[in-house]
């Protein structure tokens, strides 16, 4: 078994391999057929009521867009019907059989208790972003030091207020951190009240001020949906915020990579 990086391509030697995409209860595995990797069938490989969904590849898988788009797309047309476990894109075994031994057998009691653990639940991604210039508009008139200091560098020449402006790009980005992080806790604070478990990830952009993964029971997804609407409209348009789901538990499963010792089967 091998994992490759997003880019990175799998090696030519891994002809004839099986490409993983995550692992289900034999019971949930869809009736329909279902297509992934390359364009390729999605089949399942079954043993003693666990399913792993594998798709054949002969020949090098560049980790190109299209293809991280298919592993994603295949696990959450899963997560449409069943509790999924998902791999890390580019998780490759070099048969049916080594699929079975080493998911299926060896981790069988990691698994196991993963299912229990997360039966009946899915990720929900939130994303909530600043409107700048009103959050802007708001520290200004919060902080009276910093209003002063921005009214005495406005319309000055840069020589001449140097210092002062960058004091002053000190003073916001402090009182925008401290906004950040208060509106932060408290958007986690109320969408944690309809979620099991919660994954605080670090906003990708100086806009952002939140980024988190929310583990909800399906039947709560409209509830979660309410409130994330109720603090939308709370919030008007200094900030939006931005829901992706019902996806698989991505944040919240890992499963080892390293071979299990056959002693501990």
């Amino acid at each position: 078994m091998t994992s490759q990086d997003d880019a990175a391509p799998i090696p030519a030697s891994f002809d004839g391999a099986r490409y993983v995409y995550g692992v289900l209860a034999s019971e949930e595995v869809p009736k329909r057929e279902a297509r992934g990797l390359l364009g390729r069938a999605v089949r399942f490989l079954h043993r003693d009521g666990l399913a792993a969904a594998v798709t054949d590849v002969d020949g090098p898988v560049p980790g190109r867009r299209e293809d991280l788009l298919a592993h994603f797309r295949v696990l959450e047309e899963l997560a449409g019907g069943a509790t999924v476990l998902p791999l890390r894109f580019g998780t490759v075994f070099d048969s049916d059989d080594e699929v079975v031994l080493e998911l299926l057998v060896r981790r069988r009691a990691l698994l196991d208790r993963l299912l229990s653990e997360l039966h009946g639940m899915v990720e929900l991604s939130v994303r909530a972003l600043y409107e700048r210039d009103l959050v802007l508009a708001e520290i200004l008139a919060e902080r009276r030091d910093i209003r002063r200091l921005s009214e005495r560098t406005r319309g000055l020449p840069e020589e001449a207020v140097y210092f002062d402006r960058i004091r002053l790009g000190e003073l916001v980005a402090e009182a925008l951190e401290g906004k950040r992080e208060r509106d932060a806790e408290d958007l986690i604070a109320r969408l944690a009240r309809v979620a099991v478990a919660v994954e605080r990830g670090t906003p990708a952009t100086e806009r952002g001020v939140l980024s988190a993964s929310f583990l909800v029971s399906r039947d709560r997804v409209p509830a979660f949906e309410d409130v994330v609407g109720s603090l939308q409209s709370e919030m008007g348009k200094r900030m939006q915020l931005r829901v992706t789901g019902p996806l698989p538990p991505y944040s919240f499963v890992s499963i080892i990579d390293d071979p299990v010792p056959a002693g501990d089967l």
